[in-house]
């Protein structure tokens, strides 16, 4: 996988950081028509005797990533001998694990990297598809989310490789190491449900685009992942969800700001400052004590 095409942005970085959840989201999502998730019903495919003829078949697996050498088998009879055919699922299967735990792997250096700068300690954790998804939503709220705004050309190539192999590996094209075409885990599905005359699922999952929290989003524009699992429905980041969930609405724009700027958690004494501050008229006094306290320089105390 290439190194990432130019110095990334903090946006970047989360919505890189969002991508590959979403990807590693959608492998863990119960499969249509077939038992447990997408990725295991996927190896679970690629196990079977019957299904995995048709799978190659359908794939076309064992040309080069070029194109091959020369046209492919009509009758597919000299590409599903038993063993053959064996072998190459094996293959594909590999790939997938290998790929996957290159994934894990990106995304738990950045995370070390990231409780190193903090001065946390960042315990080993088991590299699955599970724990990588709850470390990148760890990264990616405060104060782990404010390391992402400092250029780090370890983390950046670490994010965007995750990004671009997690997709490749839900939808995307893979090599294996001799050169030969690697198929997808939506593609071997898609394949499995053709062979098994199964209808296509009526109602398919359709991947929300990464907008991001909205009320994050006021602060010029920045952004943060909403918290598909919890508040998905407001469209909110973990932060400003537990917060309108306790409260009933979101957050002062002044305290979301406050958060961003300074890594600092969402407190009681940040929104009633927050509140505060947008309450009372600016006297002259009044403006350079409220321009330290958006600083993050002072105290509500020290404020009032």
């Amino acid at each position: 996988m290439s190194d990432s095409p130019r110095p990334l942005e903090p946006n970047d970085r989360r919505k890189l950081l969002g991508h590959t959840e979403a990807n590693l989201l959608w492998l863990l999502l119960p499969a249509a028509h077939l038992d447990g998730s997408r990725y295991s019903a996927a190896v679970n495919v690629l196990l079977d005797s019957e299904m995995q003829a048709a799978i190659i078949k359908a794939q076309g697996y064992g040309g080069t990533g070029s194109g091959g050498s020369g046209p492919a088998d009509p009758t597919g009879s000299a590409a599903l001998a038993g063993a053959s055919c064996e072998v190459r699922a094996a293959a594909v299967r590999r790939v997938w694990l290998a790929e996957l735990a290159s994934v894990a792997e990106s995304v738990a250096r950045v995370r070390a990297i990231t409780a190193e700068r903090l001065g946390e300690s960042s315990p080993p954790l088991p590299l699955n598809l599970a724990t990588t998804v709850r470390s990148i939503r760890w990264l990616t709220e405060a104060p782990q989310g404010r390391v992402l705004d400092t250029d780090d050309p370890e983390s950046d190539h670490a994010i965007w490789f995750a990004r671009q192999t997690s997709n490749a590996v839900r939808q995307g094209q893979l090599t294996s190491p001799g050169g030969h075409r690697i198929p997808s885990v939506s593609s071997v599905l898609e394949a499995a449900r053709v062979a098994m005359k199964r209808p296509v699922d009526p109602e398919p999952v359709v991947q929300k685009p990464m907008e991001g929290c909205r009320s994050c989003k006021r602060n010029a524009g920045h952004f943060e992942p909403i918290d598909v699992v919890r508040y998905s429905k407001p469209d909110l980041c973990t932060m400003c969800g537990n917060y309108y969930a306790a409260n009933g609405e979101i957050p002062p724009l002044a305290a979301v700001k406050y958060v961003h700027r300074t890594g600092k958690r969402l407190t009681t004494k940040v929104v009633e400052e927050a509140k505060r501050s947008e309450r009372q008229p600016i006297s002259e006094n009044r403006t350079v004590e409220r321009t330290r306290w958006h600083k993050g320089e002072t105290t509500k105390e020290e404020a009032s």
